[in-house]
């Protein structure tokens, strides 16, 4: 079982070593297992709890209510994040999301919009379906188009009164959003909504380079408070 835990400090790094076995994320902390490395946990000090947890792991594997899956608009699967998705939890997802209505032909759902299915066969309970802006220079409205996704995802975590969220690095794939630019977006549209509404989320990168781009983006927003 691997786990991250809880510090004195605002950032702490423990190291974390898999053996296959689920572990739940909490106000306590944050597991995973598989690819789980030695990840920084940031705590702000608010007055309702709270806690946002950066780990570097698949997505996949984490005992949370809700992933969030960075789709494409027709929410029907696709390459990275989106198709480990698919493939974790099984047929059935791909079932409930081809029952989703169109809002035009071959969109389910809009750039900067979410949509919640069951999660089936993965250890989450929900996955939030996030479509994330494609980038294209910074001149199309993405940073409002992902912060919106960050926004309506932690909307839709409080309308079903969960608690614990996992986010990966939307649009930072095929999508091709900057890191630094993606995580300074995230987490200062995280620090909104859990300014109203104390949750538990994971950020989960996929690789060491994204990782690294949230760090920072933590750090930043940890020497700036509100």
């Amino acid at each position: 079982m691997v786990a991250i835990r809880r510090s004195d400090h605002p950032w702490h790094w423990c190291s974390a070593a898999g053996n296959g076995h689920r572990s739940s994320i909490s106000s306590a902390g944050a597991a995973g297992h598989g690819l789980l490395r030695e990840a920084p946990t940031s705590h702000w000090p608010v007055q309702r709890a709270m806690s946002i947890t950066l780990i570097q792991a698949d997505i996949t594997t984490l005992e949370v209510d809700v992933i969030v899956n960075a789709a494409n608009p027709s929410l029907l699967g696709g390459g990275g994040v989106d198709g480990a998705i698919h493939r974790a939890a099984g047929a059935r997802l791909l079932q409930a999301c081809r029952v989703l209505p169109e809002i035009a032909p071959g969109v389910r759902c809009a750039s900067g919009d979410v949509r919640l299915t069951p999660g089936f066969d993965l250890p989450a309970r929900y996955v939030i379906h996030a479509v994330g802006p494609i980038w294209q220079g910074g001149t199309r409205d993405e940073a409002r188009l992902l912060a919106s996704c960050y926004t309506r995802a932690m909307q839709l975590l409080a309308q079903r009164q969960l608690r614990s969220i996992a986010f990966p690095a939307i649009s930072c794939g095929v999508y091709g959003y900057p890191a630094p630019m993606a995580a300074a977006v995230a987490v200062a549209a995280l620090r909104e909504a859990l300014a109203n509404r104390p949750a538990d989320v994971v950020l989960c990168s996929f690789n060491a380079t994204v990782r690294q781009a949230f760090q920072a983006a933590l750090d930043s927003a940890s020497t700036h408070p509100h």
